[in-house]
């Protein structure tokens, strides 16, 4: 009786020493390294509930255990990478459009991927640029802190996973398709934007700069 208290009781220590930010597999085996199956008890963890697999080989400590929910664009970055949050979901992020977007969206330059957690569905889109950071940012702070698509990135991309609009009318297609407010297209940097069509061998986002040039 006194070694399984105590077994409970080194567990329950373990369990609260966790991070309040994702780990990986790697460091809760280095944290096990005194269990004799260390892979066993990581199976038992997930299934008391007192960690969550956001997918294979990256977790996240239970709210039941003091783990708070992360932010969602720290784990699109964590789970595929390298990455930064764009497209819809950025577009949402920025107040660009009015719809609240559950599918977090972000580029990487690797093969697409999609994935299904707990935590929602993360989805990544392969779009080549010559330059991968250019006009992206971090956004949050400390441990929230992740890579997302500045608003002229975000629509870069866009243009080039899209394509050109219906007959060009990249001010329909901005107005009236995705709804972003005038004033918001009149604050784009269309010096960024010239400056980032450049990293693309995409005609529509040559032409989205030409026209922001002309028209904001």
């Amino acid at each position: 009786m006194l070694n399984k208290l105590q077994h409970s009781g080194n567990s329950r220590k373990l369990v609260f020493s966790l991070p309040r930010t994702p780990f990986d597999y790697r460091f809760l085996m280095d944290l096990l390294q005194t269990y004799s199956a260390p892979r066993n008890k990581i199976a038992r963890m997930i299934e008391q509930g007192e960690i969550i697999q956001v997918k294979k080989g990256l977790y996240v400590l239970a709210a039941e255990c003091g783990g708070t929910p992360p932010a969602e664009g720290v784990l699109a970055n964590l789970i595929y990478g390298p990455s930064y949050v764009s497209l819809q979901f950025a577009l949402s992020h920025w107040g660009l459009i009015p719809e609240k977007v559950w599918e977090i969206t972000s580029v990487t330059n690797k093969r697409p991927k999609r994935f299904e957690t707990p935590y929602g569905t993360f989805s990544y889109k392969m779009i080549s640029h010559k330059n991968f950071m250019e006009g992206v940012v971090i956004e949050g702070r400390n441990n929230d802190s992740f890579l997302i698509a500045s608003p002229e990135r975000t629509l870069c991309d866009l243009f080039a996973a899209e394509g050109l609009p219906q007959n060009n009318d990249f001010a329909g297609f901005l107005t009236d398709s995705l709804r972003i407010p005038r004033g918001e297209i009149k604050q784009l940097n269309k010096t960024l934007i010239k400056k980032l069509a450049g990293d693309y061998s995409s005609v529509a986002v040559r032409r989205f700069a030409e026209w922001i040039e002309k028209h904001r």
